[in-house]
């Protein structure tokens, strides 16, 4: 059994010889388990140009405890998954921060998910409709998110749920910025990741990537993103219900942001931007998301006018060549009209359930 609102905080010094056996404890305590059978995927955070000791990215000591504690338990198969982000591929980042040596000295796999095989799933989220994801992660029985605690100018946090941000295959992430809330929610619904923050040297200030580090001595555990993150937005000062991402999954019913804690949750103070800076953001943020939806309806408005048209055209004279559809005759006009009727009553009923 695994205990979905438990989360666990350890205080520890920065220091290798503290961080397994805490980690076990942690994983113990709340009853993680592994069988030789299991394709284990992890994900740190490695979306930044700064090393764990300057608290941009995910300490490899501590994926490297988490892959030594995995392996007294069982033999399961083990895999380090990053993609591309803006400034760097993952290649890269796996060299520069100590992972591809890691992964060498371990017998575990390196994945750059934006070169791995992709498929496409049917989703219907709260944002995607289809999500694009990849032959590794559709392999996984078990996904693990190794995230970083830091602060975001645009979220307030960056922890678990941000991290899963990365298992988007795409380089180029930020069309779906104006709609983080929604992604990070099918993102965590989808790929259910056990959760541990590396909280030794964290980030306050403008983060993700332009803060400054913040010792903090801790890692915290848990198997829900949303009680993980919640529990790590209190300890850096934050009110987890005010955390845009936090909030909207809640809401949801992903889960909760007053979990049980294990551990001193004692409420430290991370520096941030000014208010108004964050307010800007949000509002920058707003302002795009308005303008997607506005380009979409008018783009819909556009393709129901052609579609009209062509169908002016078919009761007209009885048929319509067209370079999209080839030549179109009246009965399939009636056809395409009864099937739009039909859809129309459909997403009115599901319209009235919800």
């Amino acid at each position: 059994m695994i205990d979905n609102d438990k989360v666990l905080i350890k205080k520890m010094r920065d220091s290798e010889a503290n961080i397994e056996p805490n980690l076990r404890e942690a994983l113990d305590v709340l009853h993680f388990e592994v069988n030789d059978r299991d394709n284990i995927v992890i994900k740190p955070n490695l979306c930044d140009f700064r090393p764990a000791w300057e608290g941009g990215t995910t300490d490899p000591r501590i994926v490297e405890a988490f892959i030594k504690i995995i392996r007294e338990k069982a033999n399961p198969k083990i895999t380090i998954v990053e993609s591309d982000h803006a400034v760097a591929t993952a290649d890269e980042e796996f060299e520069r921060m100590g992972y591809k040596e890691m992964a060498e000295r371990l017998g575990v796999e390196l994945v750059n998910l934006s070169k791995d095989k992709r498929y496409e799933v049917v989703l219907e989220g709260h944002y995607f409709e289809t999500l694009n994801t990849t032959e590794t992660l559709l392999g996984a029985t078990k996904i693990i998110s190794i995230a970083k605690l830091k602060t975001h100018i645009q979220q307030k946090i960056t922890c678990n749920m941000k991290n899963l941000f990365g298992l988007l295959p795409e380089k180029y992430k930020a069309k779906y910025h104006p709609f983080m809330s929604e992604v990070l929610v099918d993102l965590a619904e989808y790929y259910r990741p056990f959760c541990i923050i590396d909280g030794i040297v964290g980030m306050e200030g403008p983060g993700p990537s332009d803060g400054y580090k913040k010792e903090a001595g801790m890692i915290i555990v848990g198997n829900n993103p949303v009680a993980t993150d919640a529990v790590a937005a209190r300890i850096m000062g934050f009110d987890p219900e005010r955390v845009p991402n936090l909030r909207y999954a809640e809401k949801k019913g992903l889960g909760t942001t007053k979990p049980e804690v294990i551990g001193n949750i004692a409420e430290g103070k991370f520096e941030f931007i000014p208010v108004y800076s964050y307010l800007s953001y949000r509002f920058a943020l707003f302002l795009n998301k308005c303008s997607f939806r506005v380009n979409r309806y008018f783009e819909g408005v556009s393709k129901f006018i052609s579609l009209a048209g062509g169908g002016l055209m078919i009761f007209a004279r009885g048929y319509y060549n067209s370079s999209e559809f080839g030549t179109l005759f009246k009965k399939d006009g009636f056809r395409y009209v009864r099937g739009l009727i039909i859809r129309l009553k459909v997403l009115f009923i599901l319209r009235l359930k919800t």
